[in-house]
């Protein structure tokens, strides 16, 4: 059988590059470069463990005088199902080598609706030199839970192409599909939790989590489960409220209401196509959300007042995400003002983006360094949100955090979009970069997942 070489970049110095070749001539060995041995501190000719992805197995440690090719025996190729067209890093853990990092990213709950997303996911593979191993994409529909295998696309950073095939579990996944609790507490219990965005939690238990923390407490809007006819007049007292479903997303299906002297008023819909309902009294209104809701369940919230610019819903969307060291970053703050006269300020109900201290600025009148310090102090809340939510036992690694900032300039916390939020927001103005910025972060902390540490 033909040998194939693949490029390895070694931990022990970002300068070194092996080669790793099959070698069908021996059985149960794995065989490095002396220099490589020495450097990474591993005892030869006895019995050691290699691991990729989820697998590991025991091999013979050898050393050759060859100090560019990493020889892996045919039969510990097969066992370990390794692609050979990946560059990989070497790592060392204890008495054990590391092969990888071997990441997976679950980007859809089927095949079919995968197909279509990967020249998307390119975007994940845009800095691979940075974090190198074998990259993986792939839906629920199409692993094996009894062999614990996927059939999936792997990255060839030589062609630059998603090759098609039945590989092995990885060693660390990036959670982006609506999965079931039962596929992902699967996946956690296979990976032994390096997975991350796998725990989803809705608006309510947001609150829920945060509430406790004094330092984040006053940042959050009154907020309860919507119940009964006492939830409307109590929210409506001296202001108006938002109900919001659960688990809503991109402003669908939001009510804002209004009371006043002679009856209530609901608003609903976008832009000029918002429809207004009076009723006179909150038990009618009860029955009307119930009508349109049916048995969804409901959040009820007090009115933030965040028409800053005079007609118009202005909100914060701060793309946040996790480094390899384990720390949040406020990669970039963009701002949506919604269209005129509608409740909310999402792109997908007639709204626009921009860029965060434009509209600080044109809010508040602001100059160029006033609104840069502000954009500081939206940041830091974020990062102290993210971290609070991780002391709550959540491991994520990116977030789109929604703020709201109100005519007297506080800074509110609205939602923690922990799902699939749109990180691509920045193409509509130029910000392109900000996916790319994203998605290698994203792959760090996967790395740091899958057992690299450099």
């Amino acid at each position: 059988m033909m040998q194939v070489n693949v490029l390895v970049s070694l931990k022990v110095s970002d300068k070194m590059e092996c080669k790793v070749v099959r070698d069908n001539k021996t059985s149960g060995a794995v065989t490095l470069p002396s220099l490589l041995a020495e450097r990474i501190n591993i005892r030869v000719n006895c019995e050691k463990r290699i691991s990729f992805g989820i697998k590991s197995l025991p091999v013979i440690i050898k050393k050759s005088d060859d100090i560019k090719t990493v020889n892996v025996s045919g039969d510990i190729a097969d066992t370990l199902n390794l692609p050979v067209y990946p560059i990989y890093s070497i790592e060392k853990v204890r008495d054990s080598i590391i092969l990888g990092p071997y990441i997976g990213i679950l980007a859809s709950t089927r095949e079919r609706n995968l197909k279509r997303k990967l020249m998307m996911l390119k975007s994940y593979v845009n800095q691979y030199a940075a974090y190198k191993g074998a990259i993986l994409v792939f839906s629920m529909d199409r692993v094996n839970k009894k062999a614990r295998r996927i059939k999936g696309y792997l990255y060839n950073p030589e062609t630059k192409k998603w090759v098609a095939g039945n590989y092995s579990f990885p060693a660390s996944i990036i959670n982006r599909a609506y999965v079931s609790k039962k596929n992902l507490f699967y996946l956690e219990s296979v990976l032994k939790g390096k997975i991350f965005n796998s725990t989803h939690f809705n608006k309510w238990q947001m609150y829920k989590m945060l509430k406790k923390f004094p330092e984040i407490n006053n940042h959050l809007p009154e907020t309860k489960v919507y119940k009964s006819t006492m939830d409307i007049l109590h929210f409506t007292q001296g202001s108006s409220a938002y109900l919001k479903p659960l688990s809503g997303k991109k402003g669908k299906r939001i009510l804002k209401i209004d009371r006043q002297d002679n009856g209530i008023t609901i608003s609903a819909g976008k832009g000029n196509n918002t429809k207004k309902y009076k009723f006179q009294n909150s038990e009618q209104v009860h029955r009307f959300v119930k009508k349109i809701y049916k048995r969804s369940r409901l959040i009820i919230q007090r009115n933030l007042n965040l028409d800053i610019i005079p007609g118009h819903q202005v909100d914060f969307r701060v793309v946040m995400v996790k480094d390899q060291d384990k720390h949040w970053n406020s990669l970039f703050i963009f701002g949506r003002k919604g269209a005129r006269g509608n409740i909310v300020s999402n792109r997908s109900q007639g709204g626009k983006v921009y860029r965060g201290t434009e509209l600080l600025m044109e809010a508040f009148n602001l100059d160029e360094t006033e609104a840069a310090g502000f954009i500081k102090r939206m940041s830091e809340l974020a990062i102290l949100a993210a971290e609070k939510v991780d002391k709550s036992g959540h491991n994520m690694g990116f977030y789109g955090i929604d703020l709201g900032v109100d005519q007297n300039k506080k800074i509110w916390i609205i939602e923690m979009n922990n799902r699939s939020p749109n990180d691509n927001i920045g193409s509509k103005i130029g910000e392109r970069k900000v996916l790319y910025n994203a998605r290698y972060y994203n792959m760090m902390y996967a790395r740091r997942l899958a057992g690299f540490t450099g």
